[in-house]
């Protein structure tokens, strides 16, 4: 992780679904208001990454909360090979790979490499998303 200040904005979520959520995982927007749910179809909207790890028995209840970062920096968990600068946007499990689609969306910048798949690395949250 870099050094300085890493200003953010976090945020509770009611944790839909059945699955666990785990740390670095991207999600999306729930069905409820102050809601999210994890993202099961690439490309989809990015509400924000899990800052903590959530088994499926407590998501089960429905009222279990996770903190998700929407803004500034976080570690995001990677699909594919990433490399410094490249736009992310999910896979169908929540983890970021580089955007190759002209005009795709894209939610997220690395800001390092990672050649891991299942690792974490830091990315820049945009505000919405961006196109290539």
């Amino acid at each position: 992780m870099g050094a300085g200040p890493n200003f953010v904005l976090d945020k509770a979520f009611l944790a839909q679904g059945s699955s666990a959520y785990v740390y670095g995982q991207a999600v999306g927007f729930g069905t409820v208001p102050q809601s999210c749910a994890a993202i099961s179809v690439a490309n989809t909207y990015v509400l924000g990454i899990c800052q903590e790890n959530i088994d499926a028995t407590r998501v089960a209840t429905g009222k279990a909360f996770i903190n998700v970062r929407m803004a500034g920096i976080a570690r995001a968990l990677v699909g594919a090979a990433v490399v410094k600068g490249d736009p992310l946007t999910p896979d169908a499990t929540g983890r970021l790979i580089k955007q190759v689609t002209a005009g795709g969306k894209f939610y997220a910048v690395a800001l390092e490499d990672q050649s891991t798949v299942g690792g974490l690395t830091e990315v820049s949250l945009l505000n919405g998303f961006a196109t290539i």
